[in-house]
């Protein structure tokens, strides 16, 4: 039997795009939405990885009763990554 195996290189995007801290939920669910995926790094001002954001974070923070005008990326990211 032969499996076909995936690698994330052959199947990942060669150019990421990334959020700041500060970027507002409007602004990162319209990223998301035009970039066509589903979530998306989150970086300091040294360009460093401090969290992601997803979808389901904008979702959440909605349902919670956060306005997507207000709310930022560094407060409804996922801080704790693996690496």
């Amino acid at each position: 039997m032969v499996t076909d195996v995936i690698m994330a290189k052959d199947v990942m995007r060669k150019t990421i795009t990334a959020a700041k801290k500060e970027t507002l939920g409007r602004s990162l669910a319209e990223k998301l939405l035009t970039g066509n995926f589903s979530g998306m790094p989150v970086v300091n001002n040294n360009n460093e990885v401090v969290g992601i954001i997803t979808e389901f974070d904008l979702i959440k923070a909605m349902d919670q009763g956060k306005s997507l005008e207000q709310v930022t990326a560094e407060d409804i990211m996922t801080k704790s990554l693996f690496v």
